[in-house]
């Protein structure tokens, strides 16, 4: 089926489950184009296309975390028909918590789990030190946050394209404010004591969400899920295999 908020990538399978992929601050589904071949067929990767970029340049940034959320669970409403679960990463893990007691409320249909890598449900700690920079300091803070090569963050189509879907992703997670707790989702986390950008004591606050919680080590900075995608997947991989899809077995 076609969905403006879910790209196809090439390899793309029809599974009899559902991960649905969240980007990081800044991100489009692009980086997820690569992840469905490190899963069994029976799970169908969904990498969601946030508005403002990549193949939906030409629509408007949605910098409300609640309203955008709203927006993905409504787009999505022809997708309710399979079990699923929700990764998101950094940015994205706010949209997955939210997403997964929107679809409980509008879909009728909660996730099996929630996947969340280097994130945390309180980026209030970034506001002043982050959000308020000018566009050359904020460049030198998104090179030291590593994820982005020099000569692409310094051109000028990147503070022209780019810049401006990072300071909305920013804005949106650190104005953000948790709609309620629930613990019903058993959360699956991701973080590396090497990352500063979000702290591993803030990921391992995740646990205070649910009733039913892991948390994998990985090494390197804030953007590890670039050095270890193979090694995320295949966690995920066997979690929904051995838990969500054991009947199918």
């Amino acid at each position: 089926m076609g969905n403006k908020w879910i790209l196809k990538t090439k390899n793309y399978v029809e599974g009899k489950y559902r991960l649905f992929c969240l980007p990081y601050a800044g991100g489009g589904a692009g980086i997820y184009r690569n992840w469905q071949q490190y899963f069994d067929d029976r799970i169908e990767v969904c990498p969601i296309q946030l508005p403002g970029r990549e193949n939906r340049m030409n629509e408007m940034l949605i910098d409300d975390a609640m309203l955008l959320s709203q927006m993905i669970v409504r787009g999505l409403m022809a997708y309710q028909d399979k079990p699923f679960s929700i990764f998101g990463y950094s940015a994205g893990g706010i949209l997955a918590y939210e997403m997964a007691k929107l679809t409980k409320k509008i879909w009728n249909n909660s996730p099996d789990g929630l996947f969340m890598g280097a994130t945390t449900l309180d980026f209030s700690y970034q506001k002043d030190s982050v959000c308020n920079k000018g566009e050359d300091e904020f460049i030198q803070y998104l090179l030291e946050l590593g994820g982005t090569n020099e000569e692409s963050i310094k051109s000028q189509e990147f503070r022209k394209v780019f810049m401006p879907i990072i300071r909305n992703d920013y804005k949106m997670t650190t104005d953000y404010k948790c709609s309620g707790v629930t613990k019903e989702f058993p959360i699956c986390a991701f973080a590396s004591k090497e990352d500063e950008e979000v702290p591993y004591a803030k990921t391992l606050e995740l646990k205070d969400y649910t009733m039913d919680f892991e948390i994998h080590d990985f090494e390197g900075k804030h953007f590890f899920i670039n050095e270890h995608q193979e090694k995320m997947c295949q966690i995920i991989n066997d979690i929904i295999l051995e838990r969500f899809l054991i009947n199918e077995l």
